[in-house]
């Protein structure tokens, strides 16, 4: 039987017993009881995972990890480290410590532009094998910022792939995952949105009236997209699936908005944590999903800025 210590600890670590990873989580969380007793005696519970897997004390960790690769870790959230832990566990199984901490270090070099795309959403934060191998090819072919981009991309095919029952392998080369994003955006018509078609989204138009007088003497349009046809004129527009956020806006989870400066044009999306009461930047792109330049981004992080000073009050 488990010890109610032990039972504390996986509570900690959010893992459930079920699955084949989370049994291989929960035996290296037993065998490292120790040394993660430590770990929450010096209150460093979000690095309870990468103690688990080490079976290292937080002072061995430090030292064995480096300088550089320990502020990371201690930089990083729970959650970002309980999955950086499923990642290695589930590539390399029983590895050893040398391989683990290269692998650590691999990932925690874009971990800070990746993980959130790819774990804090329903539909991918399992991880497969697929995925991993995925991970490693495209981070060797691309910057932080473009490998955000690809992941951002990747989720949205596969909510649209679930939402159309169309085929979708998890993994695989980027070229293929780009063609069939592009498929499934010409395909994808919002046919199952169930959304009054005259419906007025409340969240969107309450941002663009608090921020209409704000901005309206600057060197920038934008419209904020209030509706089902605002979303179809959008996708139909920029040539990317931002039509698939079109029940989230209706839900008061997202919000959309179109930006144009000097005849360029690009979608900014918006989450909105209606717990916090907050807005926070999910993805700003141009058309076909293009990166847009550090001008545009600004005004971007200058609405979201606005927006949640204005909501504060």
């Amino acid at each position: 039987m488990e010890s109610e210590e032990v039972k504390t600890i996986l509570e900690d670590m959010s893992l459930n017993p079920n699955g084949k990873r989370n049994i291989y989580a929960r035996d290296l969380s037993i065998s490292a009881l120790s040394k993660i007793q430590e770990c929450r005696s010096d209150q460093l519970y979000h690095i309870t995972p990468i103690v688990a897997l080490f079976n290292m004390t937080p002072k061995q960790l430090k030292k064995h990890l480096g300088k550089s690769s320990w502020k990371k870790i201690t930089k990083n959230t729970h959650s970002k480290n309980r999955y950086l832990f499923f990642i290695i566990i589930d590539s390399y199984k029983m590895c050893s410590k040398a391989e683990k901490k290269l692998r650590l270090i691999e990932l925690q070099d874009f971990s800070n532009s990746t993980l959130h795309v790819i774990f804090n959403n329903d539909g991918l934060s399992k991880i497969s094998p697929e995925t991993c191998n995925m991970i490693e090819a495209w981070s060797k072919d691309c910057n932080k910022v473009e490998l955000d981009r690809r992941f951002k991309i990747y989720k949205d095919t596969f909510d649209m792939a679930k939402q159309m029952n169309y085929p979708f392998t998890k993994g695989g080369k980027w070229a293929d995952v780009n063609r069939l994003h592009d498929t499934l955006v010409a395909l994808y018509d919002g046919a199952r949105l169930n959304i009054p078609k005259d419906a007025v989204f409340s969240l969107p138009a309450y941002c663009e009236k608090k921020l209409k007088s704000e901005i309206e003497e600057q060197d920038f349009n934008f419209k904020f997209l209030k509706t089902v046809a605002d979303f179809s004129k959008e996708k139909s527009d920029m040539k990317h699936c931002i039509l698939s956020y079109c029940k989230k806006s209706y839900n008061k989870r997202y919000v959309a908005c179109h930006i144009e400066k000097d005849g360029v044009h690009s979608t900014l999306g918006i989450r909105y944590n209606n717990q916090t009461k907050t807005f926070q930047k999910d993805q700003h792109y141009g058309k076909r999903n293009s990166l847009v330049t550090k001008d545009i981004e600004s005004i971007g992080h200058k609405i979201i800025r606005l927006l949640n000073r204005k909501n504060a009050k």
